[in-house]
């Protein structure tokens, strides 16, 4: 039951992922950073893993130096610690 829930969530995602272990920043509100690490990324969004439990605005920048990725993201989803957001 719990594969066939995990082919589902891949075969609905409309850009392939790649893994990636690299820091990002999540910069909001002028002055707020929060860093966490890159956990993977594709052409539509990133999955995070937060240093700590962190409250998110919905919209935020995030920067991942090693990735060249400067975007604007919007947050999709969050679990503990790991995030998933998508692309503006």
């Amino acid at each position: 039951m719990v594969l066939h829930a995990v082919k589902e969530a891949i075969n609905r995602r409309r850009h392939i992922r790649r893994a990636s272990v690299a820091a990002a920043v999540i910069h909001f509100d002028g002055s707020n950073d929060i860093r966490c690490n890159l956990l993977d990324v594709s052409d539509g969004g990133v999955r995070l893993c937060l240093e700590a439990p962190s409250d998110l605005p919905p919209i935020f920048m995030l920067t991942v130096p090693a990735e060249r990725i400067e975007r604007s993201c919007k947050l999709v989803w969050k679990i503990g610690k790991r995030v998933g957001v998508l692309f503006l």
